[in-house]
């Protein structure tokens, strides 16, 4: 079993081997990328471990979702992350949240980690 990682485009084929062969993926890294839209009727047979990073000022991928003239391309990362989290069977799930340090307050950025767990204290789901 490997990870896979990617930026933006990568990172939507990195989920997307998650779905189609979570036997041989053990984690996948998500950065600027969200669950394409395509997967919604997908079940997954196993929990591989995801990890999002995301930034909140994104233009190319924003968390909000993408959608091109009415048809929507990708979820919202909340959506993305709420349908792994069904998909896991962790929908009562919350989120435990660091706020990690500022190594530099002058740039104007602060990250937050959101971590989610199952009911035996496993992270499946990390969110940046």
């Amino acid at each position: 079993r490997v990870y896979s990682s990617g930026l933006s485009h990568g990172a939507f084929m990195s989920l997307r081997l998650a779905l189609e062969a979570p036997d041989r993926i053990a984690g996948v890294g998500a950065v600027a990328g969200l669950l394409s839209a395509d997967f919604l009727d997908t079940v997954m047979s196993e929990k591989v471990k995801i990890v999002f990073v995301e930034g909140t000022a994104d233009p190319i991928v924003p968390i909000a979702g993408m959608n091109y003239n009415g048809f929507q391309y990708a979820y919202s990362l909340k959506d993305s992350v709420k349908w792994f989290l069904e998909q896991y069977g962790m929908e009562d799930a919350q989120p435990e949240e660091t706020a990690l340090p500022d190594t530099d307050p002058d740039d104007g950025t602060t990250i937050t980690r959101s971590v989610y767990s199952d009911t035996e204290g496993t992270p499946w789901i990390f969110q940046y």
